[in-house]
């Protein structure tokens, strides 16, 4: 008919640390908000988390066992919950009967996304001083954490009575493709993915549980910058603080 057909532009976006600090301190407890934090500390997608069953949640072994038929590629996956992970999901009230973990306003599910996120942007830009964060979806949360996860990083380390600097990362490229349920990666493409079944679940938990506690610094951090600018707010954001006890 003559009609151009629109050019898809590839998703990029990846936000930075001080970004995902501000989404987290500006999210809350509510639904939305433990579903945006449980996004941020696990990387899945936003339909696994949104729709997450009460079943699907082992509290004691501290993970969260999605099935074949609520994964993307069809393959169940198991996502380790690093403590405050587990802390985040501990806090959801849970009623009588219905599976499903968020219910929304109407009791059958969490369906009005784009009002909520509308909202946390809303706030987001009241804590940055009415400046907006940059143009970003609940999807990029997911390849922010696989950035993160990748992100090559430098530490002062200890070598007898000397200080060197070490380049060490939260998860080799195999690992975070574990993370995030991906097939792609060398070890399990072609025929290395044929004979490969391993799962790599304790190299993701290790991956997810360092990523949680450096999350929990920075938020920790900034929270103590705001309270010193600020100490007639000092309790304004003490219910986003999470524990990193046992991480």
């Amino acid at each position: 008919m003559g009609i151009k057909l629109g050019k898809e532009e590839p998703r990029t976006r990846a936000l930075t640390e001080p970004e995902l600090v501000d989404v987290w301190l500006a999210a809350g407890d509510d639904d939305f908000g433990v579903i945006v934090k449980s996004l941020i500390l696990t990387g899945q997608r936003l339909r696994e988390i949104g729709n997450l069953e009460w079943l699907e949640i082992d509290l004691e072994k501290r993970l969260i066992e999605l099935p074949e038929r609520r994964t993307q590629n069809g393959k169940p996956h198991l996502v380790p919950l690093s403590a405050p992970a587990l802390e985040v999901l501990r806090g959801i009230p849970r009623h009588e009967g219905p599976r499903l973990v968020f219910l929304g306003c109407r009791g059958s599910g969490m369906t009005t996304y784009s009002r909520h996120k509308a909202k946390l942007d809303r706030r987001i830009a009241e804590r940055r001083g009415g400046v907006p964060l940059p143009h970003w979806t609940l999807h990029d949360l997911r390849r922010s954490v696989v950035t993160q996860l990748s992100e090559s990083r430098e530490r002062r380390v200890k070598v007898g009575h000397l200080e060197q600097i070490e380049t060490y990362r939260f998860a080799l490229p195999h690992v975070v493709e574990a993370v995030v349920n991906h097939i792609s990666g060398a070890p399990k493409a072609g025929v290395a993915g044929t004979y490969n079944k391993a799962t790599y679940y304790a190299e993701k938990r290790q991956a997810l549980e360092q990523w949680a506690a450096h999350l929990v610094g920075l938020v920790e951090r900034a929270v103590t910058k705001h309270q010193g600018a600020t100490p007639e707010n000092s309790g304004e954001v003490g219910g986003n603080l999470i524990s990193v006890t046992g991480a």
